[in-house]
């Protein structure tokens, strides 16, 4: 099922034949709009990524809304227990997903070339980031990066790209979590968690042993979330108007606003353009 949370238009689409197989196991998928319009006008592409019940394969094809048709199935070959419960990052025609084990590797898919390869994350990435690690754009607007918390460090690797993707690592920036946000250390205290990151406004979220808090990567503002959250899976979800969206939307009655789980506006709001409303982590 394809949905636009804004407009509440729905989309079914059937998954690949392959993917029914009781020796296939189905973890994520992600939309790309071809446009780059939001999707409005469409069209728009679902990846589907999958490994075989063995764990040593993982599987992605994808569908095209202006065929009606799934493409061709692209295969990489993955070691078993790298498990993908982190979600898709989408950087110009490449996607991306973070294993969660041996290592981390990550997989790439281009999305033109329709081809999978592995590309290594940054040496003991998983041994030392204690608080957890997630890929996003980098800052520029082009490339990979890899947060990691170590201690009470926020490490920012960098993606050294070429033609094919990702082809190293370099550590662009730390920043002193516990002196950002202005809490003590002590026997009591925890290194910071890493629960999700929006990446369309460059906000990562955290779990600390004083609250949960919300930081923007590029002006380093942060604000503290009163609510606790709970669970250990996250994804994040901004709503914003453009005038193309509010064309297609039905008049609002802001008496009856629907409440969210969670939802917490943006400090400044005006540096991330009158559009945007509130970002959420669900």
């Amino acid at each position: 099922m394809v949905w636009d949370p804004l407009t509440g238009d729905r989309r079914a689409v059937d998954i690949p034949a392959l993917f029914h197989r009781w020796d296939m196991v189905v973890y994520h998928g992600s939309v790309r709009c071809v446009d780059g319009d939001g999707c409005y006008s469409n069209p728009f592409e679902v990846a589907v990524v999958g490994t075989d019940t063995s764990g040593t394969v993982a599987f992605i094809c994808v569908y095209s809304s202006k065929t009606g048709n799934w493409g061709n199935v692209v295969s990489a070959p993955i070691s078993p227990g790298d498990y993908m419960s982190f979600s898709s990052i989408l950087d110009g025609d490449f996607l991306y997903w973070l294993l969660g084990n041996h290592g981390c590797p990550i997989l790439q898919f281009n999305l033109v070339k329709q081809t999978a390869t592995l590309v290594n994350a940054p040496p003991d990435l998983r041994t030392n980031s204690y608080g957890g690690f997630h890929i996003a754009p980098a800052e520029d607007g082009g490339g990979l990066v890899i947060l990691a918390v170590t201690h009470f460090s926020l490490n920012v690797w960098k993606g050294k790209t070429n033609r094919d993707g990702i082809a190293g690592w370099v550590l662009e920036k730390t920043i002193e979590l516990d002196r950002l946000l202005s809490f003590g250390t002590g026997p009591e205290t925890w290194a910071p968690v890493i629960l999700c990151f929006a990446e369309e406004h460059d906000v990562v979220f955290l779990s600390t042993h004083v609250g949960f808090f919300m930081v923007n990567m590029q002006s380093m503002q942060f604000k503290n979330i009163p609510q606790i959250l709970k669970g250990g899976l996250y994804y994040p979800f901004s709503s914003f108007y453009t005038k193309e969206a509010a064309e297609l939307l039905p008049p609002c009655d802001m008496s009856k606003k629907p409440k969210v789980p969670f939802a917490g506006a943006l400090p400044d709001i005006e540096e991330y353009g009158s559009n945007i409303g509130e970002i959420s982590c669900y």
